[in-house]
């Protein structure tokens, strides 16, 4: 489960465990979970970009990767593999080498 302050709170069925920026994550911040096809989890952060966990290490990506915001509220993953992340700037896509952003100025509809 993703917090607003708190980073990341797991659940073994016994006890909920926390994880954060301490253990790696790039904010605090996280609207959501998000399991990828391949078992991944994605963490979509308020101003910390996106981070990916493989069930070892985190990778943090922000807009110095492409990403369109490092505000990302958002993830889902069409029936090709690709990866689309809504930000606060416009929509982002991932093929798992490459982001590509649909980048808008911010102020209009």
């Amino acid at each position: 489960m993703g917090s607003r302050f708190n980073g990341v709170s797991k659940f073994d069925g016994k006890l909920f465990t926390n994880i954060s920026k301490k253990q790696g994550l790039s904010s605090d911040f996280v609207w959501k979970v998000f399991e990828d096809k391949s078992g991944a989890l994605w963490f979509p952060t308020a101003g910390g970009g996106v981070c990916k966990f493989d069930g070892t290490t985190f990778k943090n990506f922000t807009v110095q990767d492409g990403l369109a915001d490092n505000f990302v509220q958002t993830i889902l993953e069409d029936k090709e593999g690709i990866l689309w992340f809504g930000t606060s700037s416009g929509l982002t896509s991932y093929d798992g080498k490459t982001f590509k952003s649909n980048k808008k100025s911010r102020g209009g509809c």
